[in-house]
């Protein structure tokens, strides 16, 4: 085979897999001889998730791992803090990308960020864009709220929902009732009440809210448990710190 072919192949697939590379070479044979070769000559990497990635002349990756996430399987998509960034939403510097997945896979580290399997049926909403999959904005901002304990602390929580855009709130009720759970219309609604979850129609939205509750109180965090405040309207026990926003 021309080997300036398949050079120009690799450069239109920075991340593969061999069976992507038999396809092109249409020999078996062929694709273990090329991949050997490539991999002795430091041309390309193996990577977990049955992967290659191809490397530059510093004997880099050219992909992201942002790539690579969505690489793991044909329907890989990119949850919570990696799909903040994706959206404008600000975060801070990020050492773990969760992957939202049918199947779970075991922990890996990559390129110094651990790749972590959020197993889960796949999303109805998805954005697709360059090759990447990511949740949708308003599930972005959602499953910001419903995890800020394992993800973020809630300083850096705050700043994150403050950089998220004015929500449109039938679309985000629309939302709340498929995942139906109390405590997330608790949070949801306390936040807009004090502002720091910006809606459209927030006099609606809390009404909603308030009717979807639930008759149990809840915390709104884990700091809650330690300097809380227990806020009677809501049924939930909140971080005094959120009262001095």
């Amino acid at each position: 085979m021309d080997q300036q072919r398949l050079i120009d192949w690799l450069a239109k697939h920075p991340i593969f897999k061999s069976q992507d590379l038999k396809a092109y070479l249409k020999s078996e044979r062929m694709t273990y001889m090329h991949l050997k070769r490539l991999l002795k000559d430091e041309k390309i990497q193996k990577l977990p998730f049955n992967l290659y990635g191809v490397l530059n002349h510093d004997g880099k990756l050219i992909t992201s791992v942002e790539d690579i996430a969505c690489g793991v399987n044909d329907d890989a998509y990119i949850v919570g803090l990696y799909a903040c960034r994706f959206h404008g939403i600000i975060v801070d510097d990020l050492d773990t990308i969760m992957i939202g997945v049918e199947k779970a896979f075991k922990s890996v580290e990559i390129e110094g960020v651990l790749f972590k399997p959020k197993q889960e049926p796949k999303r109805a909403h998805l954005v697709e864009a360059e090759g990447r999959r990511y949740t949708a904005y308003l599930d972005t901002v959602l499953d910001l709220i419903e995890y800020v304990d394992k993800w973020l602390s809630l300083d850096t929580f705050l700043i994150a929902l403050s950089s998220a855009c004015v929500l449109k709130t039938e679309d985000l009720l629309a939302r709340l009732a498929k995942r139906n759970k109390h405590i997330l219309y608790q949070k949801c609604g306390f936040l807009a009440e004090i502002g720091q979850l910006k809606v459209t129609n927030q006099p609606v939205f809390i009404n909603a809210c308030l009717k979807q509750i639930g008759g149990s109180s809840r915390f709104f965090s884990k700091e809650a448990k330690n300097t809380g405040t227990y806020v009677k309207k809501w049924q939930m026990v909140v971080p005094e710190s959120l009262f001095h926003q």
